[in-house]
């Protein structure tokens, strides 16, 4: 039977290991050269030590190693803090104390050195005393969930997310990420990456590719960590231009796909998926007026969809938090390398703002923040205001998503769909431009694409002309 634990029973769990803590400390005495590794790993935290002693201790190799002029041992260290009269928080101490006073005096530092080695695993002493920092952190958490828990019952879901992303920034914590890097490294690694894809006749094997190759020669696909706004009026197709993204993203280079539709139900969704597929006129199939021959190719495209790793939620009204729960737990599951929000305008966010574009502002800022966290391309679509529509040129440029918080600032690459035809009906209604009106990592410009308005299709102009 297992063994539960009342509140108090927790608290007085010993989640720390001091003699880690101390022989880590006594290690960096003796051997300085580890003094970076360890600060890439522990930064300049102080509290992942769990002794007061050792939190101010490592505050002065820190410190001490900031100035390249001195080496860092006990006897430095020593006369550092006994100069020092403010904690490391900034505190003032009494007149007759010091530092040293707080990290255990001459006697306590001078037994660390005296026990030290340089013989220790750095790396495995490291990885103790960050779980144990934790596993603490992760029971202040759970303790303040159970007292919110109690004190507020009726309001489950703030109880819910707030849990959640407290639990969530101590994962994030976890995966603690070294704050600089040397340019040497960076440079070579560069240098190795351009290699490959010489190797590979140009093509970068960790970008996204679209499907349409007038689109990917000028944007050099979609790179992770990227955010990508599609943005147009209503009508333009934006939903279904990115529904046909994700159905060649998985086709054709087996890649993951999540979908998180803002607008549509799923089952919405898997229709437009149908009826480009099959290339059967959605109007047609939902009046029941589908001949035998076209039922046979309604049937092989419900084939040829159901083995494709697209994972689809259209739960409405997400805010970017629950939008990145959600995606956590997909990703535990399945393996995604692109995401796709229809539409951001249709998200939700705890705060309350006075206008829209403070709100589109979280937002964005929020998806690129998801962007680089997954290390995923987030393809976002936007709506476009109306004022687009009141000038006598339609076409939209990049200002027009200055209204929109920000969104321009944020985004890596803005594409914008403009069909000249909805507004002109002397033009061709199916000629669809995708406008690259910025790209960090290369050219801007138009593409022009075919868009099959009866099933929802798009396709490149010279596979139009062939057909």
């Amino acid at each position: 039977m297992s063994e539960y634990y009342s509140k108090s029973q927790l608290s007085q769990i010993e989640l720390y290991d001091l003699e880690a803590e101390s022989a880590l400390l006594g290690a960096l005495f003796i051997n300085n050269e580890k003094i970076p590794h360890v600060l890439d790993e522990l930064r300049e935290n102080i509290y992942i030590f769990k002794l007061r002693e050792h939190q101010v201790i490592y505050y002065a190799i820190v410190e001490l190693f900031k100035d390249k002029t001195r080496g860092v041992d006990s006897i430095v260290v020593k006369d550092f803090l006994n100069k020092c009269k403010k904690t490391p928080e900034g505190r003032k101490l009494d007149k007759d104390k010091t530092l040293l006073d707080l990290a255990g005096g001459n006697d306590y530092i001078q037994q660390i050195q005296m026990n030290a080695s340089t013989l220790i695993n750095y790396d495995e002493y490291i990885k103790i005393i960050r779980n144990k920092y934790i596993l603490r952190k992760l029971l202040k958490v759970l303790n303040e969930v159970y007292d919110e828990t109690i004190s507020n019952m009726h309001d489950v879901d703030y109880i819910l997310e707030n849990a959640e992303k407290r639990i969530f920034d101590i994962v994030q914590e976890k995966k603690v990420k070294r704050s600089y890097s040397n340019l040497k490294q960076i440079v070579d690694k560069q240098i190795e990456h351009i290699e490959k894809i010489k190797e590979t006749g140009g093509a970068h094997t960790d970008y996204i590719t679209t499907g349409y190759k007038l689109l990917d020669q000028k944007t050099g696909g979609f790179k992770p960590g990227q955010l990508i706004i599609l943005a147009a009026r209503p009508a333009m197709g934006k939903t279904a231009f990115s529904l046909n993204i994700a159905r060649n993203v998985a086709k054709d280079l087996d890649k993951g796909v999540a979908f998180f539709s803002l607008e549509m139900a799923e089952e919405e969704i898997a229709q437009r998926f149908l009826f480009m597929e099959s290339e059967i006129k959605g109007h047609d199939a939902m009046q029941g007026y589908l001949s035998s021959d076209e039922f046979d190719k309604l049937y092989e495209a419900g084939s040829n969809l159901v083995g494709l790793p697209i994972v689809i939620d259209d739960t409405a009204g997400l805010t970017p938090i629950q939008m990145k729960a959600k995606l956590r737990r997909i990703i535990s599951r399945e393996e995604i390398d692109v995401v796709v929000v229809d539409y951001l305008q249709l998200m939700n966010t705890n705060e309350n703002f006075n206008n829209m574009n403070a709100k589109i502002t979280v937002i964005s800022r929020y998806l690129k923040e998801i962007a680089k966290e997954f290390n995923v391309p987030v393809i976002a679509l936007s709506q476009l205001s109306r004022k687009t529509e009141q000038r006598q040129n339609k076409r939209p440029k990049l200002s027009d998503l200055r209204e929109s918080g920000a969104i321009e600032q944020d985004a890596d690459m803005v594409l914008f769909l403009f069909r000249e035809g909805y507004y002109n009906k002397k033009k061709d209604e199916t000629e669809t431009e995708i406008i690259i009106s910025k790209n960090r990592n290369g050219p801007t410009g138009i593409v022009k694409l075919t868009f099959f308005l009866e099933y929802g299709k798009f396709e490149s102009m010279s596979l139009r002309k062939r057909k």
